[in-house]
């Protein structure tokens, strides 16, 4: 007799159990300086969806091109490697390709609403009162928050300023496939290749939480995380925190572990294994704002350099050559502010756009009535890329956490990003300003961001003796050195 059938449902798989070959990882995050803007409006938070898993993933391709576009020798291999790897969205919508990384993120807590700026009274030398704008002490430094003073025109008594968000927690969900197959064009003549998608997507990880942050102005410091917890596929990882008095180390070894660098595709900005471009800075303070507020206050402090003033109302001239040279070109400038080189000599320079652009100058003493009156200094005036508005700032300032024993604490982390400088180095700038009597002004060969020896050593501190760059000409390094 033969056995009866088994009739026997089948095994429900369950649910919970990660798809073979797939990695699943969740990683908490705890901001540890507040968050700003991020949303669909300019420098304000989404009120709806605090942190999208858009500006993650944007991040996350950020720093992967920062790790790992050494790899290839153009911008278009690196596309196809990227678009296959972290998605696209084009105009047809045909050809959009679904990223094989998937991102979703779940806000733990909101945080707290603060406000870096209000709105006093005060009495003018008329004896009418006017607003006076007050920067509310342990919010944001004032000179990484400025964006969000309230302009002149738009002041008023008791306002409601724009808020920065601080405390905020989050879950980052991320999943991927171990391996993925990679076709380039038949343009590129290139083979397939399969990749180990793990190594791309941890590179990307770790340079984010290092170095960057969420939502905007992350350069300056906003927006910086902490890693709390971390687990694969259900199972526990370590959190990768620095001891503190071993950073440079942490950077090290994941440059080498993470760093992709053979070539890197034109105007690409990306992480270097040269050392010189990294600075840690250790505070004697546990108090993380007072790490951000060293750094922030440091490059204002760099940026500024000028003569000591004459009374409290009228700050000291600046010892940088850009006001000099705008001067120059728009031969304009008062009896009081003769330039201090004249037009043929190589300091008509602007230097400190390496620190990124546009850069807005106001002239105190400028003519409102009569904008081209030679006998006045110029209008604002705007500095730019002849050929784009904007330059992201290479340099890179944040607080980082680190191990101290059993406890946390904060240390200050300097980075220069390379990949920018061909950008500058065009030496093309213009120069705009909202005089209509006034042309823009196209620069040429003559006026230059780069500095030589004899060029940098111009450029004094106030005591007029010591010089600003040191035994630097490249003026970001500069900074790292005055950095301490």
């Amino acid at each position: 007799m033969r056995p009866p059938p088994d009739l026997s449902p089948p095994k429900v798989p369950d649910v919970h159990q990660p798809a073979k070959n797939l990695i699943t990882q969740e990683r908490k995050y705890k901001l540890i300086t507040p968050l700003y803007g991020g949303g669909v409006e300019p420098s304000q938070a989404d009120p709806i969806t605090l942190i999208r898993g858009t500006s993650i993933r944007g991040q996350l391709r950020f720093w992967w091109r920062a790790c790992r576009a050494g790899q290839f020798s153009d911008v278009k291999e690196m596309k196809t490697f990227e678009d296959k790897l972290w998605g696209t969205i084009s105009d047809n919508k045909k050809e959009d390709t679904q990223s094989k990384v998937k991102v979703a993120v779940k806000v733990n807590y909101s945080g707290e609403a603060v406000r870096p700026f209000r709105v006093e009274q005060k009495k003018d030398k008329y004896g009418k009162y006017v607003p006076d704008v007050k920067v509310n002490e342990n919010r944001a430094p004032a000179y990484a928050v400025f964006p969000l003073r309230p302009e002149q025109e738009k002041q008023e008594i008791g306002m409601v300023t724009t808020p920065i968000i601080k405390g905020v927690s989050f879950t980052l969900k991320i999943s991927f496939p171990e391996k993925l197959q990679i076709s380039f064009p038949e343009k590129l003549q290139k083979e397939d290749i399969y990749i180990d998608v793990k190594k791309e997507v941890e590179a990307a990880l770790w340079a984010w939480e290092t170095f960057g942050g969420v939502g905007a102005r992350t350069r300056r410091g906003f927006g910086a995380i902490r890693p709390l917890s971390i687990t694969q596929n259900n199972k526990s990882l370590e959190v990768p925190l620095p001891e503190i008095n071993n950073v440079e180390t942490f950077i090290e070894k994941g440059l080498r572990e993470h760093l992709k660098s053979s070539s890197w595709p034109e105007d690409v900005p990306h992480l270097s294994n040269n050392l010189e471009n990294f600075k840690v800075v250790l505070i004697p303070s546990p108090y993380i704002f007072t790490v951000w507020e060293h750094l922030i206050n440091r490059l204002k402090d760099f940026r500024q350099e000028r003569n000591n003033p004459s009374d409290k109302y009228h700050p000291g001239r600046s010892r940088w050559p850009e006001p000099d040279t705008i001067r120059n070109l728009t031969e304009q400038h008062t009896q009081y502010h003769e330039p201090k080189f004249d037009k043929e000599d190589k300091l008509n320079s602007f230097p400190r756009a390496a620190f990124g652009l546009p850069i807005i100058f106001e002239f105190r003493d400028r003519d409102e009535k009569k904008p081209s009156n030679p006998k006045s200094d110029p209008k604002t005036t705007r500095l730019t890329l002849s050929n784009s508005d904007r330059l992201a700032s290479p340099l890179i300032l944040r607080p980082l956490m680190c191990k101290r024993g059993k406890a946390v604490e904060a240390v200050g982390l300097a980075i220069i990003l390379e990949g920018t400088q061909r950008l500058l180095d065009q030496r093309e700038i213009l120069l705009s300003s909202n005089d209509k009597n006034r042309k823009k002004i196209k620069e040429n060969l003559k006026h230059t961001v780069k500095l030589g020896q004899k060029e940098a050593a111009q450029i004094l501190k106030s005591d007029n003796r010591t010089k600003l760059l040191g035994t630097e000409t490249d003026v970001l390094k500069a900074f790292l050195d005055f950095l301490k």
